[in-house]
């Protein structure tokens, strides 16, 4: 199950598609991503592994029993390996009995991890790290859903989550000039597409 695009995810997105290729144009991007995904999370603490990651963007509400945060270990490019951390955080006091992760690439992206991750009975509050790699097919605004399904002795959840990817066009390789026409000698007229000089 794919969760559904929210109109907070076409902001988002949009935003990232403007972005340039730059390292400040990145950093603009993870902010727009932040924003987007709301101010529910618990506040990390000093000591958190996830304290400096971006939090994924949700489609379900404020009261999601879990919460999903990213950050990219290596650079996006077309072809190439990315490397992800995931980082799924439950509700500090919610004791849960059963907890899975689906892994769903969108178009352009392809998943070279596992699809899916059983945590079994995880202890209370416990934060789970989950390395995902992925190879961008395409330049553009990618996305990988992730959705998780959370039971509990009164309750079952599911909820969906989108981690956002901007990958950029290669860059054209270094000497590579466009054709250039040659340029016509001084005095010289360019003949006509099919014209013939005229005899002597």
């Amino acid at each position: 199950m794919s969760p559904p695009t929210t109109g907070g995810l076409a902001v988002c997105l949009l935003a990232m598609a403007l972005a340039g290729c730059s390292r400040s144009s990145e950093e603009a991007r993870l902010r727009h991503v932040a924003a987007q995904s709301g101010s529910s999370n618990p506040t990390p603490l000093a000591d958190d592994p996830a304290a400096d990651m971006v939090n994924a963007v949700s489609s379900g509400d404020n009261k999601s029993p879990v919460f999903l945060k990213f950050r990219l270990v290596t650079a996006p490019q077309v072809g190439k390996p990315l490397e992800l951390q995931v980082a799924l955080i439950q509700e500090p006091k919610l004791e849960i009995d059963s907890l899975k992760v689906w892994l769903q690439p969108r178009d352009g992206l392809q998943l070279k991890s596992a699809p899916s991750t059983d945590f079994g009975k995880p202890a209370i509050g416990e934060l789970h790290m989950i390395p995902v790699t992925l190879v961008p097919q395409q330049a553009g605004v990618l996305s990988l859903g992730v959705t998780v399904l959370v039971d509990t002795e009164h309750d079952s959840i599911t909820r969906g989550f989108t981690v956002p990817v901007l990958v950029m066009a290669p860059a054209p390789a270094a000497g590579t000039a466009p054709a250039v026409a040659p340029a016509t000698p001084p005095g010289a007229t360019r003949a006509a597409p099919g014209a013939h000089p005229n005899p002597r």
